[in-house]
């Protein structure tokens, strides 16, 4: 029988077993989430224990760990802000085969579709949780625009939208046990100023390969700024959420303190 990894050996090393214990007060409120990740949200509600001793107002029955089916920076940052304890995905979902399969969508209902079937995929691989998806499309002048993906069409892209107002349409949904408890959409509209040519290859030098993973080849929280003359709507959609009534669903839902 092969000896035991190390980290799961009955005596720690010595570098482990000088370091200071560390008390934890053993309340549900700072042994939930930690049980939840190890043993599962189901066994957390049968430990009659752990049960016996939840404070007045919190309702395990609802309590579930919340995951962001998305790594985007600017959406980690929104949720980290308001506050909400939560776990990043990357869902494993197909958004070129959603968009085959439904065509002539406009860009708020295609923002919706993608949002949720994000969440969903996420959902089903953890039903107990929380599932937040989202999405964002770009439209301009009736043409939906894709994440770039390189330098050309990036500067083809920005080409296109020089001097004109395009649309922001970013999509939230709630999905738990792969059911769809709720969603929404709102948009936003941003005038580019009719910037040069130079400007342009200045601007994508200094922005780098980040911005190929954003629908627009900007970054609103960036420099991207830098392209714009006029803003219309809230900063929470150019961002890529909706995130006051995703707030106020997580409230009315129980998922979040009210």
């Amino acid at each position: 029988m092969s000896a035991a990894p190390l980290w799961f050996s009955p005596e720690p090393p010595a570098a482990v077993r000088h370091l200071p214990t560390l008390t934890i007060p053993s309340t549900v409120e700072n042994i939930a989430p930690l049980y939840i990740m190890c043993r599962g949200l189901s066994a957390l509600r049968q430990d009659k224990g752990l049960l016996n001793r939840a404070p007045a107002g919190l309702d395990l029955a609802v309590m579930s760990m919340i995951i962001l089916a998305s790594q985007s920076k600017a959406r980690r940052a929104l949720l980290t802000r308001a506050g909400v304890s939560f776990t990043a995905l990357s869902p494993d979902y197909d958004e070129d085969a959603a968009k085959r399969q439904n065509p002539g969508l406009d860009g708020t209902a295609l923002a919706s579709l993608l949002a949720t079937g994000k969440a969903t995929t996420v959902s089903l691989q953890d039903p107990d949780a929380a599932v937040i998806g989202a999405d964002q499309t770009l439209s301009c002048d009736g043409r939906l625009y894709d994440k770039p993906g390189n330098r050309n069409a990036a500067r083809q892209q920005l080409l296109d939208l020089r001097g004109k107002t395009h649309v922001l349409a970013s999509a939230v949904a709630l999905v738990r046990g792969g059911r769809l408890l709720w969603s929404t959409a709102e948009e936003a509209r941003i005038t580019f100023r009719s910037f040069s040519e130079a400007a342009l290859d200045s601007y994508l030098d200094e922005a780098g390969e980040d911005i190929l993973f954003s629908v627009g080849a900007y970054h609103y929280e960036g420099i991207g700024l830098r392209l714009m003359e006029r803003v219309e709507g809230s900063d929470h959609v150019i961002l890529g959420l909706p995130v006051l009534p995703l707030l106020a669903c997580l409230r009315a839902k129980g998922f979040i303190a009210p």
